[in-house]
């Protein structure tokens, strides 16, 4: 059984990949304004983790973090995850220079948590090739990372392997969510037995599935709405995650103050974990959300990069919306208009960088077909 390195630490935290934005689309600046009221609100409640990674906004998060949150308040007054990206390596020494760029883009001297990030099969060969392990072993023998563990996307046989690879790992980040828990492709469920197995502390990424499970059917609503009329959707589902014996923290993507007032306030108090009645009710709904829902995206922008310059998270979600509202004019003159200046799903050449990246292994090609033809 691993040291529980969480203890004492409310366990509901604030994950940076979906910071709120001004006005202007999807490359619009972090609204830095609003993420100070939120990290304020965060911070007088006595929640104290914060999570980010170097990708997320395009590099920007860690620097708006040290912003709002570390230029702004004692060090000993927040836990600061942070993550490092295989991909944009070569070497070992490009590691070095990623993580002391991390250090100085965040303002710190040390991490309190931190992971390799998204590993799966293919970034586990990199971590093993380029000695990932070790950098991260010896910048927490020198006390610039205080606990060291690694986010997963894969399956559960994999979350053995890096287990195996990485025995020093302190904690393990996965997706769960009770959509996904039987899922055959996540896993949510397995790799969380394969961690409990281990002993290992669990911080739970997409519990709301990228904002899925906020916005869910009408029909699927009302379910939830006849069990206990007080809990919103996306309540339910960080009870979901947080009512599991070994998840320690629950990260929510919060885009506004309002999204941090609605979580922060059924988290400072969540009670009882979910009863076998209440796991009843969501087993009996999931098939209404399944229905719905045209792909299983969590908006996770993994895929961003598409050299077409296509906004696949997008397209998706507008995707979903006319899956379960039907696909109304509103929605079409969305589609028509994100598309206008370029990015058309058309322009998809299949070259699978997308695919590749994808946490969810969706088979993103044929589905932008699927999404053209309803949109049409």
């Amino acid at each position: 059984m691993k040291e529980d390195i969480f203890n004492g630490v409310k366990p509901f935290g604030f994950g940076a990949m979906r910071l709120p934005k001004l006005a202007g689309g999807k490359d619009a600046p972090i609204d830095l304004e609003q993420l100070k009221k939120m990290v304020d609100l965060f911070l007088s409640l006595g929640f104290t983790y914060v999570d980010t990674a170097r990708p997320y906004h395009g590099g920007e998060s860690e620097k708006a973090l040290k912003q709002a949150l570390v230029d702004r308040y004692p060090r000993n007054s927040f836990l600061f995850a942070d993550k490092i990206p295989l991909w944009e390596a070569g070497s070992y020494e490009d590691l070095v220079t990623i993580f002391e760029g991390q250090l100085k883009n965040s303002g710190l001297t040390y991490f309190d948590y931190y992971l390799i990030h998204s590993m799966d099969r293919s970034i586990l060969k990199q971590a093993i090739k380029m000695n990932a392990f070790r950098l991260l072993k010896e910048e927490k023998a020198k006390g610039r990372i205080r606990h060291i563990g690694f986010s997963f996307h894969d399956t559960a046989e994999v979350l053995r392997d890096c287990i195996a690879a990485f025995p020093e790992a302190e904690f393990v980040q996965l997706q769960i969510n009770y959509l996904d828990w039987d899922s055959l492709t996540v896993e949510s469920g397995r790799c969380y037995e394969v961690a409990a197995e281990f002993g290992l502390p669990v911080v739970v990424m997409e519990p709301v599935k990228g904002g899925a499970l906020a916005d869910i059917p009408e029909d699927a609503k009302a379910v939830l709405s006849a069990a206990h009329k007080e809990w919103s959707p996306a309540e339910w589902a960080i009870r979901f995650a947080a009512s599991l014996p070994q998840v320690k923290m629950v990260l929510s993507g919060m885009s506004t103050l309002s999204q941090m007032e609605e979580n922060t306030a059924f988290m400072q108090n969540p009670g009882e974990p979910l009863t076998t009645a209440d796991q009843e009710v969501l087993t009996g709904m999931m098939d209404l959300i399944k229905a719905a829902n045209a792909v299983a995206c969590t908006k996770c922008r993994y895929c961003a990069d598409c050299p077409m310059g296509i906004n696949i998270p997008a397209v998706f979600e507008l995707y979903n919306q006319g899956k379960y509202m039907g696909m109304t004019g509103d929605i079409k003159w969305m589609f028509n208009g994100m598309v206008e200046g370029g990015g058309h799903p058309n322009s998809c050449i299949g070259c699978g960088s997308c695919e590749s990246h994808c946490p969810q292994h969706l088979n993103i090609i044929e589905l932008l077909k699927d999404a053209v033809k309803a949109f049409e």
